[in-house]
């Protein structure tokens, strides 16, 4: 089946992989753990909606970002500047950058 043809359900897009570090929906970053929370509809979405990140949220895999990204629900570091650390506990407020918001 061609991707153009085939849906894509809730679960598809949550299936994550090596160096995934965030979701971009509707000009926002999240975490993995906020950005299950989103509600954007149950599916099926077809490929062009499934590829939209108005639509779905897109993973970001090895973000870069001259400037420290944080999520926009739990405000947990996300990914940016060179020599930062990810947040690996996974916590609101973790990050190298918690002193500067």
């Amino acid at each position: 089946m061609k991707p153009e043809t085939e849906t894509y359900t809730r679960a598809d897009v949550f299936k994550g992989g090596p160096g995934l570090c965030a979701y971009a929906f509707r000009a926002a970053l999240y975490c993995p753990a906020c950005a299950r929370g989103l509600d954007f509809g149950p599916g099926p979405f077809d490929w062009l909606t499934f590829c939209d990140s108005e639509s779905v949220p897109s993973p970001v895999f090895f973000g870069e970002s001259d400037a420290a990204e944080f999520c926009d629900t739990c405000s947990g570091f996300l990914y940016g500047a060179d020599g930062a650390e990810e947040n690996t506990d996974g916590g609101p407020g973790a990050g190298p950058f918690d002193w500067e918001r």
